[in-house]
């Protein structure tokens, strides 16, 4: 492999490349553009940069995964028996406005409630913030949890800054860093790290009249807490708060990194649905919002019939039943048309098309965590890479590619999108066919940069 690292002055010089994609997705981590700068570099030097039709590495470096943190008049958040009005105050988030949450006049659970993104789970900690202010009740609660029973819960006294009473249920939920700390103009942060094998959909902001109370309570219809500013974030204590008024990681995530500026309107990812999914540490796929993305690439168009390669890496595999990845498309009215890497085909192990002519199952593999490839480098055999290692080769002629258009966290058959699941994905790329050396050397440069930006 050839050497890549260029010095001037003794400054590594960025890769113009890698400076397009980020600049056209908005990316500002230092480390991300590092590791960014790294990654081009390195698929360069190994010869492998020119094979790419398409490679996504799904970056975004947005912390908060929280929307509408300053509009609590938006949708977003439920509101049962409380009322929400705007309030011109002074904030610490800079802004010149909050939201008085008002219990109203009767008995019943009063509280906002917000569905977190899917992928929030399974991870290690989450932090959960807000500024609040007394007013006229002294007590906020907050609460994680699972619908079923099982949560994380906190008050906090938001006119003295005192933490009240806090836990957890008995099963698999871990609670931290349950924190209250003074703000500007009379406003409290509090936050708590929570931990839970399961998976959190539901935050509960809740004003209270006193240290925990729980379950109904009469309001009085004119009391309430200002609050400003929730946060959500990967992390076991609070970071600087970052304003979100819509969902910022799915338009991130959408640039190819061949071609950012799109000049062939071919590749840029559109997203069916961006609530939830999208965060730091990769794209998770989840058919329950049905959050797929179509990275508009035709194999007729943009790839060779006998000469082509589809791969995906994953990071976590959430162990349900059915264990897929899906990166492809499905031309029902001709198998021949198919070109999809589907890891984890059930229990059968990975299904693997590349313009083959017959469906094929390939080397069992019991794992969707890796980096996966479907590969064609003659008319007559496709290859399936595991981890950067050959696992299998099968005799498939090559009939044709497809006019669709290929998916990301499904199947495009035909226009409908099947076999959705959920995974968390971390890189797509597409191109030429690629030699034992090549295909290893795109694993290793996809792994190291995955592992350098820890996701």
């Amino acid at each position: 492999m050839k050497s890549f690292t260029r010095f001037y002055g003794g400054v590594s010089i960025p890769d113009p490349d890698a400076e397009a994609y980020l600049l056209a997705a908005g990316i500002t981590d230092n480390a991300v553009k590092a590791a960014t700068n790294t990654l081009v570099k390195t698929l360069k030097a190994a010869d492998v940069w020119d094979d790419l039709e398409s490679a996504h590495p799904l970056l975004a470096d947005k912390t908060n995964q929280l929307t509408y943190t300053e509009d609590y008049s938006n949708a977003a958040w439920i509101k049962a028996a409380v009322t929400v009005a705007s309030v011109t105050q002074d904030t610490p988030v800079g802004t010149s406005t909050c939201y008085n949450v008002i219990p109203t006049a009767t008995t019943d659970w009063h509280y906002l409630r917000r569905i977190l993104p899917l992928t929030m789970y399974s991870d290690g900690y989450y932090t959960i913030s807000v500024y609040a202010k007394a007013n006229g009740y002294d007590w906020l609660r907050f609460v994680v949890e699972d619908g079923v029973g099982n949560f994380a819960r906190a008050w906090f006294n938001v006119n003295t800054g005192v933490v009240g009473t806090y836990g957890t249920s008995a099963y698999n939920m871990n609670l931290t860093n349950v924190s209250i700390t003074p703000a500007s103009n009379g406003f409290y942060r509090i936050s708590f790290a929570y931990q839970y094998g399961g998976r959190p959909l539901i935050l509960w902001t809740s004003p209270s009249s006193a240290d925990a109370q729980s379950g109904t309570w009469l309001g009085d219809g004119t009391s309430g807490v200002l609050v400003i500013g929730h946060q959500l974030e990967f992390s076991t204590t609070p970071t600087t708060y970052e304003p979100v008024t819509a969902s910022l990681m799915a338009p991130q995530m959408m640039y190819n990194l061949k071609n950012p500026l799109d000049t062939d309107a071919a590749h840029r990812i559109v997203w069916n649905s961006t609530a939830g999914g999208f965060t730091k540490l990769g794209y998770t796929t989840n058919p329950t919002i049905d959050n797929w993305g179509n990275i508009k690439l035709v194999p007729a168009t943009s790839l060779l019939q006998d000469d082509a390669h589809l791969s995906i890496a994953s990071s976590v595999d959430y162990g349900l039943t059915a264990q897929w990845i899906d990166f492809g498309l499905f031309d029902s009215s001709g198998v021949a048309s198919s070109f999809h890497v589907t890891p984890g085909f059930g229990t059968q192990g990975m299904r693997c098309r590349v313009n083959s002519s017959v469906p094929t199952t390939l080397q069992f593999n019991s794992t969707t965590v890796g980096h996966f490839m479907a590969n064609r480098v003659n008319s007559t055999q496709i290859e399936l890479y595991v981890n950067g290692a050959l696992v299998d080769t099968e005799t498939a002629a090559s009939t044709g590619l497809s006019s669709l258009s290929m998916y990301v966290g499904g199947i495009n058959e035909n226009g409908v999108t099947t076999v959705k699941t959920q995974r968390r994905l971390t890189f797509l790329t597409t191109g030429k066919g690629l030699t034992v050396t090549k295909a290893l050397y795109l694993k290793n440069a996809i792994t190291t940069f995955n592992n350098s930006i820890g996701r």
